[in-house]
């Protein structure tokens, strides 16, 4: 569970961005960024510092999910640009914070992150709470109404009076804090800064929303199905390490994976959008005939 909690916290907001037909591309280097400020911010024992220094970590990724939706929604420009721009000013300030690998952070922020309940980390208490949580408000409440209305057809949604814009602009506010989050639970397994803490992450995000059963198309997920993708993908990396298979390789099978489930939903989508069409055009033809027997 310590290390499925980054993976499952990264993806659950990058599951919200997908919910609406988008991509945050940026997730990843954020995570490197926040650990590295994490090695200048949170140190020390004292529980004044270590609480400010985990708010100024929030707040940076928050402000990383803000420059992100200001240049999709004000900018106009799509958001695999956009957060594929964002991906490298994120990863150059995460090298400029940090050019390497180094410093500490604060023991006391390391044992409270990675403190352990009997046998069970409290990160696996807090993924679980949230998934529970954000479960009940996408089934649920208005809020998940609003994502599943924007991702599946946004101009109906705009009619139907929901504020799309806004919506869109909270969920990339959503998503920075939870790689802000997730950055933290690294941070605090290392016990230190690394600037490439989190290059594997916007893949591994990206891939655990997909086999989780989140559309990549938007308007269908959920944050239960993130949570077992993020821990199937977890376990398969587990299992690969004790085969002795190569990192190399291992991007490989991730990549597959995803492509797997992605081809998997769309061979779905088009057999169940074949089978509407017949079953229509069999309706249409019995009408016919039912029509000239009349006659």
């Amino acid at each position: 569970m310590i290390q499925v909690g980054p993976l499952a916290l990264v993806a659950v907001g990058q599951m919200v961005v997908v919910l609406i037909s988008g991509i945050d591309l940026s997730v990843g280097p954020s995570m490197s960024l926040i650990t590295a400020l994490a090695s200048y911010v949170i140190v020390g024992n004292a529980q004044g510092n270590v609480a400010a220094g985990f708010a100024i970590c929030l707040i940076v990724g928050i402000l990383i999910g803000a420059l992100n939706g200001f240049i999709i929604l004000y900018l106009r420009i799509p958001d695999l640009i956009a957060t594929l721009s964002t991906f490298s000013v994120v990863t150059g300030l995460a090298l400029i914070v940090r050019p390497s690998p180094g410093g500490n952070v604060s023991d006391l922020f390391s044992d409270v992150i990675t403190m352990q309940i009997g046998w069970f980390p409290i990160i696996g208490l807090v993924v679980i709470l949230l998934t529970i949580v954000g479960e009940i408000l996408q089934l649920r409440g208005r809020v998940g109404t609003r994502l599943y209305a924007i991702g599946s057809n946004p101009e109906a949604a705009f009619v139907a009076g929901i504020p799309v814009g806004r919506v869109r602009f909270f969920v990339y506010l959503f998503c920075g804090l939870m790689a802000a989050l997730a950055g933290l639970v690294v941070a605090a397994r290392i016990g230190s800064g690394d600037p490439q803490a989190g290059s594997q992450f916007t893949l591994a995000s990206v891939t655990a929303v997909v086999v989780g059963g989140t559309s990549i198309f938007g308007g269908r997920g959920t944050v239960v199905g993130t949570l077992l993708g993020a821990i199937l993908l977890i376990l398969m990396q587990n299992s690969l390490n004790q085969l002795h298979v190569s990192a190399y390789y291992q991007y490989i099978w991730t990549g597959t994976l995803m492509l797997f489930a992605v081809g998997a939903y769309s061979v779905y989508e088009h057999t169940n959008l074949s089978a509407q069409f017949s079953a229509w055009l069999q309706r249409n033809l019995r009408r016919n005939r039912e029509d000239k027997s009349v006659v």
